[in-house]
């Protein structure tokens, strides 16, 4: 019996699988049965703890994301699988509608849908229950949708891309930037027509236009997704005070000035001194400093404590304002840090994937074995033997050369659909590079996605 592609009986499968849907249908199966029951960082176990905790949620990750696992959570009782089966689905949507925004050739379609998908640090990093998965995913959709609307001018997609933009503002606190950042760039797509050429004196005013423009939506839109937090969220753990809190160590390790300290560090320790201080510091990665939270044991050079309430957090808040205004080259130092690593500069990648649970609970079920361990190879063979993969400045790199390409050589909507992704992902990337306390591949998570969308746009051929 013959069983290629060409034959009657398998003809039909094979078309099936060739269209986008098959073979997005395909994909899930297959992350699904690679990734199954979903890794679960310490991260993860946290958002998934609190899925059935709606009614009093934390504000230390996203509340949109708890109800997110929620609905996972309640599929499978007993597993997170039903939370990677929602993550799968909505990411394999979003890569797949991206690609149809783009390119409306199916074969380049369902490439692009296989490589991205398989392309090494994604898919060694949507098997685990991150919110960035998420974050990206969301995202995606929203570029779609402004892509469809740059190129076809209909206001549904308009409509669609507000409410969109909304919920993708919701999955992480630090997602309003690229929001922000398509926003301004459908305002100047609308205000220099795709037909016209770009004179110096047109661009100017178009893009001081749009600017002034996109702030004024801009507001409104950050203090929206503010609010709706503050209302979905009944306590907090101040993620924000984490950073700032290793900025001020930093500070204090570098000027050695203790007085910088604030009373959740000084309260706690009778007496500190600055090799105690560089004991539980890495320049790199808060983690270190986070592993003495709460931990008065004999083997820690000190212990702190998180907020308690917005005095705690308005106390780290001031300390940091302090040692930043006292010490602004230490500051940098600081920053440079944790940029060195997130860029890919130190030679050394940070958490490439998360392979792992964290923890054991009767509603989380272990991976299996021995797909977790091949996998695992595969994941430290690619990371730390190969590399280029996890080289962060490549796709900065990149993504800055492929917006010099779309201004100077793309004709039409094409021109600002692609410098559109090409800023997008690099705002956020600066974004985190200058708030993040730690330099986690993860971070670049969304750069990695729109330079992948960006190299696409150059062969889509729409």
């Amino acid at each position: 019996m013959k069983t290629d592609a060409a034959s009657p009986i398998w003809k039909p499968l094979w078309d099936f699988f060739k269209h986008p849907l098959g073979s997005a249908t395909l994909l899930i199966l297959l992350i699904l049965f690679v990734h199954k029951p979903g890794y679960m960082s310490p991260d993860s176990f946290s958002i998934f703890n609190n899925a059935d905790r709606l009614d009093r949620l934390n504000f230390y990750h996203p509340p949109i994301m708890m109800w997110f696992f929620a609905i996972g959570k309640h599929m499978t009782p007993g597993s997170q699988f039903g939370v990677l089966v929602t993550q799968t689905i909505l990411f394999v949507f979003a890569v797949t509608f991206l690609a149809t925004s783009l390119s409306q050739r199916r074969g380049r379609v369902t490439g692009f849908l296989w490589f991205f998908a398989l392309f090494p640090p994604v898919f060694m990093t949507i098997g685990a229950l991150w919110k960035s998965v998420w974050a990206l995913s969301l995202l995606l959709i929203v570029i779609g949708l402004a892509a469809r609307y740059i190129y076809e001018q209909k206001l549904s997609y308009l409509i669609y891309f507000g409410v969109m933009a909304f919920i993708a503002g919701l999955s992480r606190h630090d997602m309003a930037a690229p929001i922000g950042v398509i926003l301004f760039w459908l305002l100047l797509s609308r205000l220099i027509q795709k037909n016209e050429s770009f004179s110096l004196r047109r661009l100017a005013i178009a893009t001081a236009a749009s600017l002034g423009v996109s702030l004024t939506i801009f507001v409104p839109y950050y203090v929206s997704l503010t609010s709706t937090n503050d209302v979905l969220a009944k306590t907090s753990s101040y993620p924000s005070s984490v950073a700032m809190l290793h900025d001020i160590i930093s500070i204090s390790i570098t000027t050695g000035d203790l007085s910088l300290l604030p009373p959740v560090i000084t309260e706690m320790n009778d007496e500190i001194s600055v090799e105690d201080l560089r004991a539980g510091f890495s320049a790199r990665t808060c983690m270190r400093m986070l592993r003495l939270n709460n931990l008065p044991t004999d083997t820690n050079p000190y212990f702190w404590r998180r907020p308690e309430g917005d005095e705690d957090a308005t106390e780290i808040t001031d300390a940091w304002k302090n040692a930043v205004t006292m010490y602004p080259g230490a500051f940098l130092q600081s920053r440079w840090g944790v940029a060195q690593s997130l860029w890919g500069l130190d030679n050394k990648v940070l958490l490439p994937f998360y392979f792992s649970i964290f923890r054991d609970a009767p509603d989380i079920e272990k991976a299996d074995r021995n797909i977790n361990q091949t996998f695992r190879q595969y994941g430290e063979f690619m990371a730390y033997e190969v590399k280029i993969f996890h080289e962060q400045w490549i796709y900065m790199l990149a993504s800055v050369l492929m917006f010099f390409y779309f201004l100077l050589l793309a004709k039409g909507p094409t021109r600002f659909v692609g410098m559109m992704t090409t800023s997008t992902g690099l705002i956020h990337f600066m974004v985190m590079s200058a708030a993040a306390c730690s330099g986690d591949f993860r971070y670049a998570f969304l750069l990695v996605g729109t330079t992948l969308a960006s190299a696409f746009i150059l062969v889509a051929d729409r």
